[in-house]
């Protein structure tokens, strides 16, 4: 998908950003979720993807929305680690919006 003409080499270096991210931290948080209490693994989500300099590809920079293509490949790669439903991404979505509305240096 990536030799596509829409995608160019900053695509592909997020691809290869998410795809190593998710291994690391998304498929722990997906478990935890499954296993437990999914808002606390959200949290988890919002906080790593924090520490990995990620939360942008979500919600922007505060001045834009984030660019689709790399939303698109984001999500990608996260769903091929992750069990959880799409209400619980919903629910990451909403805590990833509140985190960067409350907590501005996240971005």
């Amino acid at each position: 998908m990536l030799t596509l003409p829409l995608f160019d080499p900053a695509h592909r270096d997020v691809a290869a950003r998410f795809a190593s991210f998710a291994r690391e931290a998304i498929e722990p948080c997906a478990a935890a979720a499954e296993d437990g209490d999914p808002i606390a693994a959200s949290r988890g989500f919002i906080d790593r993807a924090a520490e990995a300099g990620l939360l942008s590809y979500f919600v922007g920079n505060g001045r834009t929305g984030p660019e689709l293509r790399a939303l698109c490949l984001a999500r990608e790669a996260i769903a091929a680690y992750e069990g959880t439903s799409e209400i619980q991404r919903l629910v990451i979505a909403e805590q990833v919006l509140t985190a960067m509305r409350e907590q501005p240096e996240l971005s």
